[in-house]
């Protein structure tokens, strides 16, 4: 698998795992350097993370960014069997949540605007699916936990911040890692319904470098194939056609496969 960023490794910001913040970063994707939509692609060294033969391309690919982040998150978070999360937004970066979440041996609750999504989120071995668009997830959330709220909630979203941090009990955790209409167009985050609630809330650059080495040896133990989330392939070719699909919101992951 290949990180999508790749610093000088020698500076303080890659020594501290942080590849992102060097100053001589090698971004994927991003002018002058090529993405991976193509039969070839540079990538420095230092970025390339050998797989063990029972992981798969599609596994290395999912958790080249998505996987990865979500790994992080959960991490940062401390996520564990003692807790109950909140997953807002079931796309690929919340399904992933959900595989991730089960095998940390927490109780996990998705909340989505669809029901094919939902639907796909409890195959995956969602305890309990809430659409949004029908319920308020933040009384379906108390309701489900005795009025107490969700140890943990994070925004896959970035367009339900302020019903993640509704859902919390006291104490709890927030996670921040999807960018939406909540961060771009601005969201009044009251610091009282923090400081009196004691809550913890963590966003979430992707990840280090060395997140992969410790994901590869969590999916090994707990026997996770990640292109579980995967819903549909196509060739490269008909790269268009998979974009049109992902954007009516009713996927899993897609993904281009030679």
């Amino acid at each position: 698998m290949v990180h999508h960023g790749a610093g000088c490794g020698y500076c303080p910001e890659c020594l501290s795992g942080y590849h992102q913040l060097c100053k001589k970063l090698f971004l994927l994707g991003t002018p002058p350097t090529d993405g991976s939509w193509s039969d070839l692609m540079l990538s420095r060294a230092i970025g390339c993370i050998k797989l063990p033969e029972r992981l798969s391309f599609a596994d290395g690919a999912i958790m080249g960014c998505t996987g990865g982040s979500v790994f992080r998150i959960f991490e940062r978070l401390n996520v564990s069997a003692y807790d109950t999360v909140a997953i807002y937004g079931v796309g690929p970066l919340g399904l992933c949540a959900v595989l991730l979440g089960k095998a940390m041996g927490a109780r996990t609750l998705a909340v989505d605007l669809g029901n094919e999504r939902l639907d796909f989120a409890k195959k995956l071995g969602a305890d309990e699916i809430i659409n949004a668009m029908t319920t308020n997830p933040v009384e379906a959330i108390k309701s489900l936990t005795k009025q107490k709220g969700a140890s943990v909630a994070i925004d896959f979203s970035g367009n339900a911040t302020a019903n993640v941090l509704r859902s919390l009990e006291f104490g709890g955790r927030a996670g921040i890692i999807g960018l939406g209409h909540d961060t771009r167009d601005g969201f009044l985050l009251k610091t009282g319904d923090i400081l009196f609630r004691n809550l913890t809330v963590v966003g979430n650059l992707i990840f280090p470098i060395d997140t992969p080495r410790k994901m590869i040896d969590f999916l090994l133990l707990h026997n996770i194939s990640l292109d579980r989330i995967v819903t549909h392939k196509f060739p490269l070719e008909k790269a268009l056609e998979a974009l049109e699909l992902f954007d009516t919101l009713k996927t899993g992951k897609i993904m281009l496969v030679w």
